[in-house]
C-alpha cells in the first residue's frame, strides 16, 4: 500500500474514533444530567431550583479535539428566564475547578481525545466525577441564599467568574441577616480555612486584624472567645503543622459565633 493511502487511511480512522469518543463523553453527560432532572435545550442542560438555574454544557477546544464541562449559575430574582445561555449567566466557571484536587489531571485526561484511555474506563470514570464532584455543588446551590451561607457557596464564587449584579445581589443578601459585617467577615475567613483556601498562619493573622475593627455592638464575651482562637491558631501555626488542632479551634470559633448569631 502507498504511504499515501496509508496516512488517509490512519486519518480517516483517527476521525471516527473521535467522533466515538466524543460521543461517549455526550452520552455519558446526558445520562447524568437526565438522572438529576435537567432537561435539554440548545444543546446545554438546564435544572431550575429554588431561585437560581444550574447550566451544565460540554464545550470542544479550538485547539484539538479536548473538551471542557462549562458549570453556571442563572439568578432567578435578577430575571426570569427559562433558559439562559452559559455565556450569559452570573455565576460561570468549569468541571475543573471543582473536582478535589487529585482528581484535577485525571478529568483533563478523560476529556482529551487524543489521551488513549478504555472507552468504558472513561465512561464510568467521567461519571463518577459528575456525580461525586459536580452534583453536590448544584444540590447544594439550590437557593442565592445558599452562595452566601454555605462554604460550597464561597467556595464556587472564589473559582467562578461573578457578573457585578451578581456580586452587588449576594453583598445584599450578605448584610440581610442581621449580622455585624466584620462577624460576617470573620465567619467567610473560617469558611475559607475550613475549604482549605487560606492557611492557619492566613486565617490567625485576618482574625487580629478584624478584632481591632469590630463594631461596638458586638458582645465583649465573642470578642474574647476571637481573641483567644486568633492567638491558638498563631501558635499552631508556628509551632506544629496541626491541622487537626486548628480544625477543633475554628469548631470552637464557629460555635461562639452561633450562639450570639444562630443563622450562621
Amino acid at each position: 500500500m502507498l504511504d499515501g493511502a496509508r496516512t488517509s487511511q490512519d486519518k480517516l480512522k483517527w476521525a471516527a474514533t473521535t467522533v466515538k469518543t466524543a460521543n461517549l463523553l455526550k452520552l455519558t453527560l446526558e445520562q447524568f444530567s437526565t438522572e438529576a432532572g435537567f432537561v435539554r435545550h440548545s444543546g446545554a442542560w438546564y435544572l431550575r431550583q429554588i431561585d437560581t438555574i444550574a447550566v451544565i454544557e460540554l464545550q470542544k477546544s479550538n485547539y484539538g479535539p479536548k473538551y471542557f464541562v462549562n458549570f453556571a449559575l442563572w439568578f432567578v430574582p435578577l430575571g426570569d428566564v427559562n433558559f439562559p445561555k452559559e455565556h450569559e449567566c452570573h455565576v460561570r466557571t468549569r468541571l475543573d475547578n471543582l473536582v478535589a484536587p487529585d482528581q484535577e489531571q485525571r478529568l483533563s485526561e478523560l476529556l482529551d481525545l487524543d489521551v488513549a484511555v478504555d472507552d468504558a474506563d472513561r465512561r464510568e470514570e467521567f461519571g463518577a466525577i459528575l456525580r461525586t464532584d459536580l452534583w453536590p455543588v448544584v444540590a447544594e446551590l439550590a437557593s442565592v441564599d445558599r452562595l452566601v451561607t454555605s462554604p460550597t457557596g464561597k467556595r464556587l464564587q472564589n473559582v467562578s467568574l461573578v457578573r457585578g449584579s451578581a456580586q452587588k445581589l449576594l453583598s445584599d443578601r450578605r448584610s440581610d441577616d442581621g449580622m455585624p459585617v466584620l462577624i460576617r467577615r470573620i465567619v467567610d475567613n473560617l469558611d475559607a480555612f475550613r475549604i482549605r483556601t487560606i492557611s492557619t498562619s492566613d486565617l490567625a493573622t485576618n482574625l487580629s486584624a478584624t478584632l481591632d475593627a469590630l463594631e461596638s455592638d458586638v458582645p465583649q464575651s465573642l470578642r474574647d472567645r476571637i481573641t483567644l482562637g486568633a492567638a491558638d491558631l498563631e501558635g499552631e501555626a508556628f509551632t506544629l503543622d496541626r491541622v487537626d488542632r486548628a480544625d477543633e479551634i475554628v469548631s470552637g470559633l464557629y460555635a461562639a459565633v452561633q450562639s450570639h448569631y444562630p443563622g450562621t
